[in-house]
């Protein structure tokens, strides 16, 4: 995509070139040449226009390199789990933290999202021991998204201690109740032998099926490291 943008900026500079020829080699009047310096104006500015979006679309392809490289050393140090545990939870967090400022908001919010979100935050603000006793709270009614926080907590050790094994039977339990992220949480564990006996094939099935059944970051994952 980079090179059509490039290849547009070209063209739009070829042009203000050729408009810029035509105002001073003809002899044209002067209320035509108002229009001809009107189009060597615009042909500039989409020149730059287009090698400037193409600029950062190079930038942003060198970034999602980078981060490939490195989900690729997390994955050969079998770190890659807990990697995406503390990323999600501070997004999640993050969010949260914007979101409050809306009180409107929590209106619409069932008790459970309210608790979830409060938990998340108890979380993030390194109050482990309370946001993992709400979370066990919200997990006695099912809830698959308390199930996969509980997962990051074993996994990241703010349960007090790290279960790789609990946090992939909490990661199985949202899958069940129909997470495809608790899937892709579980694929990653097989591919890894996290909490769980390594089966790169099955880890490679979960993945997959969580990437169909609508997980961004199995898709990519799956995109990204060919599996």
């Amino acid at each position: 995509m980079k090179i059509v943008y490039r290849v547009l900026g070209i063209l739009g500079l070829i042009g203000g070139i050729i408009s810029f020829i035509f105002i001073i080699i003809l002899n044209i009047p002067s209320d035509e040449k108002a229009i001809f310096i009107i189009a060597d104006i615009i042909a500039v500015l989409s020149c730059g226009i287009y090698f400037s979006v193409a600029s950062l679309l190079e930038k942003n392809s060198k970034m999602e390199s980078k981060i490939d490289d490195m989900e690729r050393f997390l994955l050969s140090k079998n770190e890659y789990l807990e990697f995406i545990s503390k990323n999600e939870m501070e997004k999640d967090a993050f969010v949260i933290s914007n979101a409050t400022e809306n009180k409107e908001s929590d209106e619409n919010k069932s008790k459970e999202e309210l608790l979830l979100e409060k938990a998340v935050l108890l979380l993030k603000n390194k109050k482990y021991s309370e946001g993992y006793k709400v979370l066990i709270d919200i997990s006695n009614d099912d809830n698959p998204k308390a199930y996969i926080y509980l997962g990051y907590c074993y996994l990241l050790g703010y349960s007090s201690i790290v279960d790789k094994k609990l946090a992939f039977e909490y990661f199985e339990k949202a899958a069940n109740l129909g997470i495809p992220d608790g899937k892709f949480l579980m694929g990653i564990a097989y591919l890894n032998g996290d909490g769980v006996e390594k089966n790169k094939n099955k880890g490679r099935e979960l993945v997959i099926k969580a990437a169909k059944e609508g997980s961004k970051k199995a898709k990519k994952f799956y995109e990204t490291h060919r599996l």
